[in-house]
């Protein structure tokens, strides 16, 4: 069992009127190191506060057969390595592992699982996955709370967040953007440019 990205997963402040946070966990890879093939039936994605499963989520054949599917074409064409900052590369895959088309995992097959989204109230803070009961595990830190890295924000004038960490944006869904920001500067009539717009110079940012 492996992930990416690795380390842990970041719950983000959706409510904190409600104590409601969103986390995404945005790739899980299930791979067969044995000898014998494997017949996946079941993986189940679990949030813990210490060791108590507070949400579970439950994929069974439906589920499974329908993210091989979904991923197996995108090895042979490559997009495994252009799409490297999303799938994670050898940090998720290691080298010769191949992604299967079915729930049949033959040695060095792995099955690739993307893009679990969780809502909930209060704290967690582990995630837990299991493939086939307990035939292969896998756990990640969930962080909770403000960034301990303090920031200065050192522009001036009037900016506009064109995207942030919204599900609505593409940061969110992507690991290495995930709670990035998109800032225009705008001056006082809301425009991001003088003149026409037609030279990358007119821009203000």
């Amino acid at each position: 069992m492996r992930f990416f990205p690795g380390e842990r997963v970041y719950a983000y402040e959706a409510s904190a009127q409600h104590g409601a946070s969103t986390i995404i966990l945005h790739n899980i890879a299930i791979i067969n190191n044995g000898v014998a093939p494997v017949a996946l039936n079941e993986v189940a994605i679990e949030l813990m506060l210490g060791e108590r499963v507070l949400d579970q989520r439950t994929l069974g054949v439906e589920e499974l057969t329908r993210s091989a599917a979904g991923s197996a074409g995108i090895q042979p064409a490559g997009l495994l390595d252009v799409l490297a900052f999303q799938f994670g590369g050898s940090a998720l895959l290691p080298a010769n592992t191949m992604l299967s088309a079915d729930l049949s995992l033959d040695r060095g097959e792995a099955l690739l699982i993307s893009s679990q989204v969780f809502a909930f109230r209060g704290a967690r803070d582990s995630l837990r996955v299991r493939a086939n009961g307990d035939a292969a595990e896998g756990q990640l830190a969930i962080r909770t709370g403000a960034s301990q890295t303090q920031f200065s924000f050192t522009l001036q004038g009037v900016w506009f967040n064109g995207s942030g960490a919204s599900f609505h944006t593409h940061h969110r869904w992507t690991p290495m953007q995930e709670f990035g920001f998109d800032l225009l500067r705008v001056d006082a009539n809301g425009s991001t440019h003088r003149s026409d717009g037609k030279r990358f110079g007119d821009y203000f940012a």
